[in-house]
This record gives C-alpha cells, structure tokens and sequence, in this order.
C-alpha cells in the first residue's frame, strides 16, 4: 500500500473555503470547453450562411448541452460533513459515517444503505498505469480540520492558517482519500470526538440536467429521423 502526499495549497482567505474539496478532472474541463468552442464556429457559420441552417443550429446547441451534461458537470466534492457524488443527471450526497465500501476497480464507486453509486467523473482512464493501490494522507486536509482540532484541543482558527492540500485527480488516490476521511470519522466517532450522524445519503436528480440530457440526444435522433423520412 503506498501513501502519496496531497499537494498543499497557499491558505485561503476565508479558511472555510480550503474545507472543501472539488475533484473536477482538468482533461474533463478542457473537453468540455473545446467543444463549446466548436459548437460556437458552427453555430456562428450556420448563423451567416444564406439560408440559415437549422439544422446546423438545432445540432451546434444539441452538442453544447450533452457537452455541459456529460463532460463538464460531473465532479466529486469532499467536505467536512459528506462526500458528494455530482454525475450527469443524479447527485448523490453521502455522510461520511454512511460511507460503508469505496471501490475503485473501473471508477470511483461508493458503497451506502441505499446501494452502490459510481463517479461518472472519477473513471479509469485516471488510473495510474503503475497500477498501485494508493493510501492518501488525508492529515492536512481542510475538510477534516474540525476533527483535528478537536483531538489536539486547539483552536479551529489555529488550524485553519495552516496551508490546506488538495485531492489529486488520479482515480486510486481519490478512492484512498475517500477511505481515508471515512475512517478518520470512524475513529472520531468510536472516541467521542464526533456525534453520531443520523442524516441519510440523499440521491436527486436535476431537472435543468436532464431536460439537458434528453434535448441533447432527441435533437440528433429527431433530424435522423425526419432525414429518413424526406
């Protein structure tokens, strides 16, 4: 088992914020805002054109929307209270005293009383190709400052001028980190640091996101269709 060492990050300025912690993978980003990019020329293209392409239109709009929906939306979000499990229509929030399993064999997978929920955005093309099983150090994370504090009697405002490190996007890491917070309030709990967490794992799905989805994938298949037709 190996422990890799997070990156520290310069404090922040309202040190609430370096409690929170966004895995929202740079290739993803960068994906997402190129094809808005491309979209854009179409639609700037089919907007100039003599007549105006709508089919061009409906396409250039339909190709942003799955882009934001599934390219640019899912993430994973670590904070002091839960992991939550942002994926292209559902979000999943899980306490961290709910989390029972964390699997990373494909991608980032999160095991609670209401089943198995996968990261859409932590998968295995960031897999290490070493292959090794990493055990992050969770020590100097924001998001478990509250925890510390408590266990060495200081001040929360103590810890919080300390710099924060941030997740690394490689999928075992963010599995290890995973564990590494949920054992971390397993422990807190069985010494009395922390109170029992009764709040169940909420699973939603977003409507702007789903209309999203299905405009994204009706609009392609509605022109096939109507092409067939004519």
């Amino acid at each position: 088992m190996t422990t890799t060492p997070q990156t520290p990050s310069t404090p922040p300025a309202d040190p609430r914020e370096g409690e929170r912690q966004v895995v929202h993978p740079r290739r993803a980003r960068i994906l997402a805002v190129v094809s808005w990019l491309l979209a854009a020329v179409f639609l700037g293209l089919a907007l100039t054109t003599d007549p105006i392409s709508g089919v061009t239109i409906a396409l250039a709009l339909a190709g942003a929307a799955l882009a934001w929906v599934l390219i640019w939306r899912p993430k994973v979000v670590l904070d002091p209270d839960a992991l939550t499990v942002v994926n292209p229509v559902r979000t999943v929030r899980v306490p961290w005293q709910r989390v029972r399993r964390v699997g990373s064999r494909w991608s980032l997978e999160v095991e609670t009383e209401r089943g198995r929920h996968r990261a859409w955005a932590i998968g295995s093309s960031y897999r290490d190709p070493s292959g090794v099983d990493y055990s992050a150090d969770v020590n100097g994370l924001g998001l478990l400052r509250r925890i510390q504090a408590k266990r060495l009697g200081v001040s929360y405002e103590e810890l919080a001028a300390r710099p924060a490190y941030e997740v690394a996007e490689d999928l075992q890491n963010v599995a290890g980190t995973v564990r590494g917070v949920r054992d971390a309030h397993a422990d807190a709990l069985a010494d009395g640091v922390v109170e029992a967490d009764q709040t169940p794992t909420v699973v939603r799905v977003d409507p702007l996101a789903a209309a999203a989805l299905v405009t994204g994938l009706l609009v392609p298949l509605g022109l096939w269709l109507q092409a067939l037709l004519d």
